[in-house]
């Protein structure tokens, strides 16, 4: 299989499924069923579809997990959702109707795209909880951590505006 023809694919498949209310699943469903029709259960990819897919090195497809490997993670988002969160200039030429879908197309490679790494985040929200959790315990002792979140929707009990 020519791995030109496996990106072009795909670059079709994101810049034809936008704005059709499509969810990101399908995209690699749609993949495997075309190249690899034999790692198919019925209507869904196999384990070993999804080894395949994600072992491919596409462009503008997979994100870093927590765990530190390549895979697409974006299964459950919309399409229009999913090059959002990657890449805002492509994003905003598809919403621009002036340039048509084919000129997109051949210069999706000028879009930078950039990779969401779930494994760094993973690790700064660990790390902030327990420099948080270790602040508040210099504060407070070994006591519970309680916040309560409100938000007044009118002024009515604010002592400044009653008077």
């Amino acid at each position: 299989m020519d791995m030109k023809a496996i990106q072009y694919y795909w670059d079709s498949l994101l810049v034809g499924l936008y704005g059709k209310h499509t969810k990101a699943g399908f995209m690699p469903i749609r993949l495997v069923s075309h190249f690899r029709p034999d790692l198919m259960n019925g209507s869904s990819v196999s384990d070993d579809g999804w080894d395949w897919f994600n072992s491919l090195e596409l462009r503008r497809c997979r994100d870093i997990t927590s765990k530190n490997k390549l895979k697409f993670c974006m299964v459950k988002s919309r399409v229009d959702d999913f090059i959002g969160s990657h890449s805002m200039p492509l994003l905003l030429a598809l919403m621009d109707k002036k340039t048509s879908d084919s000129d997109i197309l051949e210069n999706i490679r000028f879009f930078k795209w950039t990779r969401r790494n779930h494994y760094k985040n993973a690790k700064i929200r660990s790390k902030v909880k327990t420099v948080n959790l270790k602040k508040h315990r210099e504060e407070h002792g070994d006591g519970m951590l309680f916040r309560l979140r409100t938000r007044e929707n009118d002024k009515r009990r604010d002592w400044n505006t009653v008077k």
